[in-house]
């Protein structure tokens, strides 16, 4: 509880705090949130969001992805970011959401069209201070690397009220990776034997793998934000069904033409940020295991 007396939001000051951390050391932070259907994740992602960026209300619709289409959406925004950037005008992290991140990480898809363009800018974003949380039923369905670079990967419960999870964080100038890899081998080793997805449920999880998750913290639902942000869900999730034919009629010379230049680009205003130097690192974890309470 805050001095006033006033209830805080576990997860949510949890995660603002990382937030701040990659923020002062011009990084930014990847949030990955998985979960059974229907268990909240995508009430989660926004609300977390809010909570960690005073803008993100008030930009909503052109802060949410949920399929290959709106990655131009995406790349404005980190456009805008790199601006905000190299003028030193950013004063706080501000967030993305990909919803449904399998259907533009997903490896089946990724080495296609706008798939593959969304993957090369996450190979290359490291400097934008942007806090990106991606939304999918499984981790095992989105590419390597967006897994690669999660700072944080949270496990919604069905029950919607609780979540569990694991955390990468800067430990003075080293990295703690904590069991977040590990997790990820077993339960992509479960999947090579049993030929089939364990679903994200957290109970299940730790009967079949033996899990021990390092952080647990109630879950909230911005209410005025989801009011918001659900239309937008219905009305860009229709688009899935529909047969896209401009997206269709890209040559593989545009594709690759795009891709290089999207590469080019955000490596050369990485590099700019990295020779600037990276800034301050703190200490931000004391133990292996942090426990949560709303």
């Amino acid at each position: 509880k805050e001095q006033t007396g006033k209830s805080t939001w576990g997860i949510g000051e949890f995660i603002k705090r990382y937030s701040k951390l990659y923020f002062e050391n011009n990084m930014d932070m990847h949030v990955v949130i998985s979960g059974y259907e229907g268990s909240g994740k995508s009430g989660l992602a926004i609300s977390l969001a809010a909570y960690i960026d005073k803008t993100f209300k008030d930009n909503l619709s052109n802060r949410v992805a949920f399929h290959a289409g709106n990655i131009d959406k995406y790349k404005k925004f980190m456009d805008e970011q790199s601006q905000l950037v190299e003028d030193g005008t950013l004063d706080s992290m501000r967030c993305f959401v990909i919803d449904e991140a399998q259907n533009i990480y997903n490896a089946r898809k990724a080495m296609h069209g706008e798939n593959k363009n969304a993957v090369e800018i996450i190979r290359t974003q490291r400097y934008a201070k942007t806090g990106i949380l991606y939304c999918t039923p499984s981790v095992l369905e989105i590419e390597k690397p967006v897994l690669d670079r999660a700072n944080i990967l949270i496990i919604v419960d069905p029950s919607k009220s609780v979540a569990y999870g694991f955390v990468r964080a800067i430990m003075g100038e080293k990295f703690y990776y904590g069991d977040l890899d590990d997790f990820i081998e077993e339960l992509s080793a479960y999947r090579t034997a049993k030929r089939k997805l364990l679903p994200a449920i957290p109970q299940l999880l730790q009967n079949k793998l033996g899990t021990v998750f390092e952080f647990k913290g109630a879950t909230r639902l911005n209410k005025r934000v989801y009011s918001i942000y659900e239309p937008i869900k219905v009305r860009e999730s229709r688009k899935l069904y529909k047969d896209d034919k401009s997206q269709k009629k890209e040559t593989p010379k545009t594709q690759t033409q795009t891709q290089k230049n999207e590469k080019n680009y955000f490596e050369d205003k990485g590099f700019k940020i990295i020779n600037d130097g990276f800034g301050r690192t703190h200490d931000i974890i004391k133990d292996n295991i942090i426990y949560l309470n709303d």
